[in-house]
């Protein structure tokens, strides 16, 4: 969890590594796929390189009687697949600027480069952030 415009939202970062040609073959199917689920859709390619897609999920929250966006970023990067997500806090939506920058700073990480994203004056006011060595350092 980390704050954005003074707000609470929840980034998940995961990092999945596949044998032979499956990372290949996972965004494959994600492509082809997430536009015919309910409530998904494929917002852009090459965000974070050639092969990855942004995709949103909206959701009604019926309690609040508002609808909810999610948005996460798949992006193969040889044998893996580096997935960052915000799925915002609550009822309120995830940010897909965010997402888009985070996403970069996780396939330059899985590079073996040491990133440092954004600065105090990027996204929505995001607080500045290191990526070290797998972790998120916020200062």
């Amino acid at each position: 969890m980390i704050g954005v415009a003074d707000r609470p939202t929840v980034i998940v970062n995961d990092v999945a590594t596949y044998a032979s040609d499956g990372a290949r073959r996972y965004l494959r199917d994600l492509r082809r796929h997430a536009a015919t689920c309910d409530g998904w859709s494929v917002l852009g390619t090459g965000s974070a390189g050639d092969e990855s897609v942004l995709l949103r999920l909206r959701e009604h929250i019926d309690y609040a009687g508002t609808d909810k966006d999610t948005y996460v970023l798949v992006a193969r990067t040889g044998g893996a697949v580096v997935v960052v997500a915000d799925t915002g806090w609550e009822t309120g939506n995830g940010h897909e600027a965010l997402v888009r920058e985070l996403g970069v700073a996780a396939v330059r990480r899985r590079g073996g480069e040491r990133t440092i994203v954004p600065s105090e004056k990027d996204v929505n006011g995001l607080s500045a952030a290191t990526v070290l060595d797998g972790r998120w350092e916020h200062r």
